[in-house]
């Protein structure tokens, strides 16, 4: 019988002797039990829109939250969430980064924008 591997590749692996879980670099989730979302992670708890009540772990690019369902005031100007109560773990499409953490992620998406429009194709010039 062929041994079992002991890492997934780019996936979670549950440690059993230490209750950890290792997880991909691109995992939107911290380890288990810890409350939050990595700051790549394109979550309301991690917008500059959401008013919810969080805090930071700089030092592991963490946004921590109390619960993933904490709940918080989208601002957004446009969207699904504008004006309403979204929780920590929700998203939309018009996420900017939070300032706090803006250094540890990059601009968000740019602004959507429409082709510049083209004058209609006129016959060639003899």
């Amino acid at each position: 019988m062929k041994d079992r591997p002991d890492r997934l590749d780019g996936g979670p692996v549950q440690d059993l002797f230490k209750g950890a879980c290792i997880f991909h670099s691109m995992s939107l989730y911290p380890p288990v039990g810890v409350p939050g979302f990595f700051v790549r992670a394109r979550r309301c708890c991690t917008c500059s829109y959401w008013d919810g009540k969080r805090s930071t772990k700089l030092s592991e690019h963490r946004v921590l939250v109390e619960r993933h369902s904490t709940p918080g005031q989208c601002s957004a100007p446009r969207g699904p969430g504008a004006g309403h109560r979204m929780e920590a773990s929700q998203t939309c499409g018009v996420w900017q980064p939070w300032d706090v953490i803006k250094d540890y992620v990059g601009p968000g998406p740019p602004p959507k924008t429409h082709p510049p429009e083209t004058p209609d194709a006129s016959p060639p010039v003899e």
